[in-house]
């Protein structure tokens, strides 16, 4: 670390937000005909950032699935990866839900 330069913080969401985020991304696959394995201990939090929050989820397809909670600071990161998925889909991972309000 440089000298005078704070480390960032790497604090996880709170438990509700990631009891949450686990819940709406079940529903999210269900709503895409893929099913997460139903243990909360199988979502799992990929990595935890300042920026953004990843979980980790098999499914019983055995394909994993990925979501991703963005900060506000990259709120406009959804909606680009739709996008992109549209137009570039070879370049960007499947987007099987948006969440509408996040």
């Amino acid at each position: 670390m440089t000298p005078g330069c704070a480390r960032r913080s790497r604090a996880l969401p709170d438990p509700d937000t990631i009891e949450t985020a686990r819940a709406w991304l079940r529903e999210a696959a269900a709503n895409a005909g893929r099913v997460v394995d139903v243990t909360d201990d199988a979502i799992e939090i990929a990595h935890a950032r300042p920026w953004s929050t990843v979980l980790r989820a098999p499914t019983r397809e055995g394909a994993i699935l990925f979501m991703k909670m963005c900060a506000p600071s990259q709120a406009h990161e959804p909606a680009l990866t739709v996008l992109l998925a549209s137009s570039q889909p070879s370049l960007v991972p499947d987007v099987i839900a948006v969440h509408p309000r996040r």
